[in-house]
């Protein structure tokens, strides 16, 4: 993908995300914050062709939606497939492979797998609207929190 293609693609991926987001916030001063702090620098570095921050941005969206809770989940994915034609469950399904991966190894070996692993704990607890776990959930819960407790990232 070129990069004034890659630009758009972020672009249109952000104001996809961003317009969901405001979609969902009633108050003023959140509105006016997200203006100044995201929408602005987002669109300065569309202008000024910097796919860096774009990049940043889009990590950013994936990590996001990640951690929102399924309902919300399923109306980002409706959104992304009308819009762009896009998937965005695809990015989720590679998540959790690796994840299953990691589980399977029994060891988180680098900072990245480490986060990705507290991010699915995170996940479980935040799409949990029930007040105690199913037993499924708890089991992989302690099992990653094992592995998490077990981590011992390499020194430089």
């Amino acid at each position: 993908m070129s990069n004034i293609n890659e630009l758009d693609y972020l672009m249109a991926r952000f104001n996809v995300y961003y317009d969901f987001t405001l979609s969902r916030c009633n108050d003023i001063t959140d509105l006016k914050i997200y203006e100044e702090h995201l929408k602005k620098p987002t669109e300065e570095a569309y202008a000024n062709k910097n796919i860096r921050f774009l990049r940043a941005v889009n990590k950013e969206i994936n990590s996001e939606f990640v951690e929102v809770p399924d309902y919300y989940k399923k109306q980002i994915a409706i959104l992304f497939k009308e819009k762009l034609g896009e998937d965005i469950y695809l990015l989720d399904k590679k998540r959790i492979k690796k994840i299953e991966q990691i589980k399977k190894r029994g060891e988180i070996k680098t900072k990245a797998e480490y986060i990705l692993v507290n991010q699915r704990v995170e996940e479980i607890f935040s799409n949990e609207l029930k007040p105690n776990l199913d037993e499924d959930k708890a089991s992989e819960v302690a099992l990653l929190n094992s592995l998490l407790a077990t981590f011992r990232p390499c020194s430089p």
